[in-house]
This record gives C-alpha cells, structure tokens and sequence, in this order.
C-alpha cells in the first residue's frame, strides 16, 4: 500500500466537500423557493435567461429556469414525485404573486423532457468552475487532487426504442426486466464536484469507457483513486503518460506474491509489470 496514503480514508472532516454535502442535505430539506435563492449564489443569472430560439424561448408557466429548479429540486429529493414537484412550484409562485400552473403534471413533464443538454452541460462547467476556485490547498491531498474513478448501470423505461438501443443485464429472460444505460464517472475527492462521464448502450468494461474520461479529465499530478476493476496494464500506462499516479486494489487475476519486487520500506513495494501478449485492440493503444 502506498503509505501517505492512508491519510486517505481518514481524513479530518472539515474541508469543503463536506460543507458541501451539508448544503446538499440543507436543499434537500428546504421548499424549491429556498432552493432557488441559494441557486442563485452558485449560478449566473444569465444562464437561466428565456433562449432566442425553440423550446424555451417564449413566455411559459414552466421555462427553462422554472423547469431546471423544479427538476433538481425533484432530484435532490431522492423519490419525489413529479406532482410534488408542481406543488413547489405553486407555493413558489403564489408567494411571489406569479401565475399559478395547475395541479396537472403534463406541462412540467413535457418541459423537463425538452431541458436542452447543451444549456445543463455549460451550467455544470459554471459550477464547477466555482468549486475549483474556492477549493483550497488544504482540501487536497498532500496539495494533490484526487479524482475518482467508478462505473455503473442506469435502468431505462422498457420501450421499444430502448429496447432497439440499449441491452439488458446478462441473463436476462426475453420480455423480462430493464434496458440498461452503462456508465463511467469520475469525480473530485477534494469538492465532490461531477467532473465527467462517458457511457455506451451495449455492455461494454468499465475499462473501455473510461479511456476517453482519463484522457480529457486526468491532468499531471493528479491522483486516479479507484476500484480493482480498472487495475490493468493499459490504464496505469495511459496514467503514466498523463504524468499521474493511481490508487487501486490489485486486480483478482493478478498474483499477490509480495515476495516478488523490490521492498522500499513498511508496506511498500516495488514490482514490474510487463505488457500483456494477448489482444489489446480494444483498448487505447496511448
């Protein structure tokens, strides 16, 4: 194990992340009116203006700053309800004496499936453009960031469509079960900030997905904290060459034989890998 980090999982708990998450949890509490008065710290204003052209460019019950708040309020509930969600916004009109949509929950959904990705990815770049400029030295590790590093799967609606365009789990019985939206994410350790993603609709290894996110996400100095499953040659070759380090349990296949290597000391341990003969074509070759 590398030493200095064990510092790691122990950390002191102040720091920004976890201030963060306070606030989080605050929100999660709070009504959307609240809500949105705390957003407004975080977000520009203009980011939230009626746009020149299409979905969100005309005068609506539900606009695209409307809709936004609503949805992320709905996300941060965890299991609300997209009546609930309306219900906020009721209460958050009647108190500012604005129209009051009502109770059906058809204009809400249909404006939540319009939200334009393009408009959310430039709001998320502008938070995380904050959090990076309040994260302090301290909040690193060793004045290093820590990225980590994780793979998931997303269930989709069992349309047709999703059918056509995503697989389902291994084994699954025909006519049984959920599309599946396979992903890799990557986040920062010292903020909590979402730094990335990459998915595919097949089933596809954590590894594969996660060669674009390193090679636009990881930059030198950085460290890639992560699971056995990214334990490969290719990854920690590819991080090598970003001038960054990793963190990871030791794949399953791979032999545990301490004896093997050079010891540097308590714990640590100096051994070399040599590249796999087997094909690699699916994987980056940089």
């Amino acid at each position: 194990m590398f030493e200095p980090m064990r510092k790691l999982p122990g950390r002191r708990s102040g720091g920004l992340r976890k201030a963060l998450e306070s606030k989080r949890n605050a929100l999660s509490r709070y009504g959307m009116k609240e809500m949105s008065a705390m957003l407004g710290q975080w977000i520009d204003p203009e980011l939230f203006k009626a746009e020149s052209s299409g979905s969100f460019s005309r005068r609506r019950l539900f606009d695209f700053a409307t809709t936004f708040q609503a949805f992320l309020w709905q996300v941060l509930q965890g299991q609300a309800s997209c009546r609930e969600a309306v219900r906020q916004v009721q209460i958050s009109r009647i108190a500012s004496r604005d129209n009051v949509p009502d109770t059906s929950t058809g204009a809400y959904c249909r404006a939540r499936a319009r939200l334009p990705m393009k408009r959310l990815g430039k709001i998320n770049l502008a938070v995380l453009e904050k959090l990076n400029r309040l994260t302090r030295e301290e909040d690193r590790w060793m004045g290093r960031e820590v990225k980590v590093l994780d793979g998931t799967a997303v269930s989709m609606d069992d349309t047709p469509k999703n059918a056509a365009e995503y697989a389902y789990g291994t084994g699954q019985a025909p006519g049984c079960g959920f599309p599946l939206l396979h992903m890799v994410g990557m986040f920062s350790l010292s903020n909590g900030a979402w730094l990335g993603y990459n998915s595919a609709g097949s089933k596809r290894h954590d590894l594969v997905l996660s060669a674009e996110l390193v090679q636009k996400q990881v930059e030198a100095r950085d460290v890639v904290l992560a699971d056995r499953g990214f334990c490969a040659y290719w990854m920690l070759a590819l991080l090598k060459t970003k001038g960054a380090d990793a963190v990871m349990r030791l794949h399953q296949s791979r032999s545990r034989d301490l004896r093997q290597g050079k010891s540097l000391g308590k714990e640590q341990r100096l051994v070399t890998w040599t590249k796999p003969r087997r094909n690699t074509q699916n994987f980056p070759n940089k």
